[in-house]
Formats: structure tokens, sequence, C-alpha cells
């Protein structure tokens, strides 16, 4: 899959370019088969949110930012934040984080 790609990364020919593309091979596998296996219908990816949260208190509080991805599933949106620094899974692999649910308003 990343044949047709890995050479615009621009590693010199060597271990560290071998170590890299492996790196890089292990993480699309894990992401694609993560893909395969998520339930529901894909909506979007980097979408944005503007929402206001009212909390238990009566406080509002407005929340602004991007969702990496956006599913349906069913009546419920499903988020998920892809996490791409260090891993939380005791270093066996970078997973995302899912957050459910969030029914859908109508």
């Amino acid at each position: 899959m990343l044949d047709g790609v890995w050479h615009a990364v621009g590693y010199e020919p060597g271990w560290q370019a071998r170590y890299e593309r492996e790196q890089a091979q292990q993480a699309t596998e894990r992401l694609l088969t993560w893909m395969r296996n998520t339930p529901g219908e894909f909506v979007g990816a980097e979408v944005p949110f503007d929402a206001e949260l009212v909390l238990p208190s009566g406080e509002a509080l407005r929340a602004v930012g991007k969702v990496d991805r956006l599913d349906r599933d069913g009546d419920e949106l499903v988020i998920t934040d892809f996490k791409t620094g260090q891993a939380i899974d005791g270093g066996r692999g970078r997973l995302p984080r899912t957050a459910r649910p969030l029914p859908m308003g109508r």
C-alpha cells in the first residue's frame, strides 16, 4: 500500500529508511484492521464542532474544535480521537480512542 508514495518521504537508503518503512506499514495495517472492524457508517473526518455543554451544576461551557473521525451507528454518533503521540496500550501499537454514545437529536 505504501509503495506508491514512500519515495516522497525522502529517507536516504539504509537502515533508517527500512525501519521507518516497516513502522509505517505496521501502523497502516493496524489502521485498516481497525477501520474494517468499526461498526456504522463513516460521516466525516476533521469535522468541526461548536457546542454548548451544560454541567450538572448548571454552568454552561462552550466546546470548539475538530473531531478526527465521525461515524453514525444507528441513532448514535461515534467520535474517534486518533492519538499520534505516546502509545497508551503498553507499547503494543497506537489505538484510537472512541467515545460513545452521542444520541442524535432530531
